[in-house]
């Protein structure tokens, strides 16, 4: 897959022609949201889990027992 840089949160309203790099899928998990962890967190670009729990909650009503799926990236940059 290959990831883009934009200057607008939707992608196709702003400047689309700099790929920065290829990303791969590393793991696919199913858990619980009270089994993400801190790590998790930090890795989706929300700095805590306590404020992850907060979004799920807030956009999916997600309490601790709710099933999520967690998709981990990794990112080769372009040269």
């Amino acid at each position: 897959m290959l990831v883009y840089l934009s200057d607008k949160p939707n992608l196709f309203e702003g400047k689309a022609d700099e790929r920065i790099g290829r990303a791969t899928i590393k793991r696919v998990d199913v858990k619980k949201v009270k089994e993400l962890t801190e790590e998790e967190a930090r890795q989706t670009g929300i700095s805590s889990l306590k404020e992850l729990k907060q979004v799920l909650k807030k956009w999916y009503d997600a309490d601790d027992d709710s099933a999520v799926t967690y998709v981990g990236f990794g990112l080769t940059f372009k040269e």
